[in-house]
């Protein structure tokens, strides 16, 4: 006859390697790519499969990115402004209701 807690441990052991498995992280393939794999002169240079252009291309893009995040930011922020003022204004009766 088997024991109950014995049970109890090995359902717990298949959970935990189940959730590990959940936790392995997903990397792509470029990142674990060597450098000393590029012995052919032929191809352009390139670091982790993306050459000077495309680093260029994006680095600009993260600077768009920044730059579109400050403005949703100051829009937002406004937004709130606008907001708490005419709520001021209807319970101060400024505003009529």
């Amino acid at each position: 006859m088997r024991n109950e807690a014995d049970d109890y441990k090995m359902i717990d052991r298949a959970a935990g390697v189940a959730f590990s498995n959940l936790q392995r992280p997903v990397v792509p393939l470029w990142v674990n790519r060597q450098q000393s794999q590029t012995a052919d002169k032929d191809e352009p240079e390139t670091f982790n499969g993306l050459s000077k252009e495309g680093w260029e291309y994006l680095l600009k893009l993260e600077r768009d990115a920044r730059k579109l995040q400050g403005l949703a930011l100051f829009l937002g922020g406004l937004l709130v402004l606008f907001t708490v003022t005419a709520c001021i204004m209807y319970q101060a009766g400024w505003i009529i209701h």
